[in-house]
């Protein structure tokens, strides 16, 4: 059951990496550097090498808290990337307005 988790948990930080890449990737587009990493810290690797006791049980919890503190913190900063994109956006389509607008009014001006 254990190294099954475990084993979820690495597949989901497989599949969790390349979107973080085409996230920071596209980010790169606006200028924005995030440095987007997940932290596995060798889960299943880690749990592979040794058998079931209490010791080993320990250091694999301690490790997992170590990774689910790691993704608490990709999200916070994933969602902290995100709401300052928006907010950009925000202060960009204005800036599109006015331009538009001035230009609007430049035209008909001649």
């Amino acid at each position: 059951m254990k190294h099954s988790k475990l084993d979820e948990a690495n597949q989901a930080v497989h599949e969790v990496q390349p979107l973080l890449e085409r996230f920071e990737r596209e980010l790169a587009d606006v200028s924005v550097v995030a440095g987007l990493q997940v932290e596995t810290g060798g889960l299943a690797g880690f749990a592979d090498i040794f058998m079931d006791g209490l010791l080993v049980d320990l250091l694999v919890q301690s490790r997992i808290n170590d990774s689910l503190d790691a993704a608490h913190r990709m999200d916070r900063k994933v969602s902290d990337l995100l709401a300052r994109l928006s907010s950009q956006h925000t202060r960009v389509s204005g800036s599109v307005r006015q331009l538009d607008s001035e230009r609007r009014n430049l035209l008909e001006q001649l």
